[in-house]
C-alpha cells in the first residue's frame, strides 16, 4: 500500500492574481500540521469571524505559482475554486469527504 501523499498539485477555475500582477491557476497544498490546525482556530481573524477560519487554514499549507498565498486571496476566491482546495485539503489530511 502506497503512503498517502504529504503534497498535491491543483488548478482552480478561475485565475488569481499572484503578487507581481501575473494571473495563475496552478498550485499545490501539502498536508497541515497539528499546530497550524490549531493556530488557525486561535487566529483573531478566526475569533472575529468564524467563516476565516478556512482561508486562513488554507493560507498555512497552499501555494499559487510557488508563492503563499494571502488570507485575503482566498478569502475572495469563487465558491467552486475554494471547494476545490477544501477537498484537496481534505484528501491530503485524510479527512472524510462531506456528503
Amino acid at each position: 500500500m502506497d503512503p498517502a501523499p504529504i503534497e498535491r498539485a491543483f488548478e482552480l477555475v478561475s485565475a488569481v492574481r499572484t503578487r507581481d500582477g501575473t494571473p495563475c491557476r496552478a498550485g499545490t497544498m501539502r498536508r497541515a500540521t497539528p499546530e497550524e490546525e490549531i493556530g488557525a482556530l486561535r487566529d483573531f481573524r478566526v475569533f472575529l469571524d468564524r467563516r476565516a477560519f478556512v482561508p486562513v487554514l488554507l493560507s498555512k499549507v497552499t501555494r499559487l505559482g510557488g508563492e503563499p498565498v494571502a488570507v485575503s486571496t482566498l478569502a475572495a476566491l469563487e465558491p467552486r475554486d475554494l471547494r476545490t482546495l477544501e477537498l484537496v485539503y481534505r484528501e491530503l489530511n485524510a479527512y472524510p469527504s462531506e456528503p
